[in-house]
């Protein structure tokens, strides 16, 4: 994955939450977990923004390919114990929040590639 990847998903996500948007932690969860988190959100959410996430769900391969490396970070050390989730992160109301700061967290920890030749 590459930081491009990171900082679409954190703005994308960013305009949902503006609008209004929100997914229960335990249910985000449970979508991280079994690798559906990108296709179920880009479902959920079509209505609102015909083009959410098509990046990630859509007909192009290196971004898709991005979609499987960020759920594999997400879920490494996963520990789904809601009352870990707040204790890291500071999150409790809203799924949608978690992923931004765990997308936040994976540029701060580096969990990217430089795209050579920027």
């Amino acid at each position: 994955m590459e930081l491009k990847h990171l900082t679409y998903l954190i703005s994308s996500l960013s305009r949902l939450v503006d609008a209004g948007g929100r997914t229960d932690v335990a249910e985000t969860l449970k979508y991280i977990e079994n690798a559906t988190l990108f296709t179920w959100l880009a479902e959920k959410y079509k209505p609102q923004d015909a083009n959410f996430l098509d990046a990630f769900v859509g007909q192009d391969p290196i971004w898709e390919s991005a979609a499987p490396e960020i759920l594999a970070e997400f879920s490494f050390g996963l520990d789904p114990a809601l009352n870990r989730i707040r204790k890291k992160f500071g999150i409790q109301n809203n799924g949608l929040c978690l992923l931004i700061s765990w997308a936040s967290e994976l540029i701060d920890r580096r969990t990217w590639n430089e795209e050579s030749g920027l």
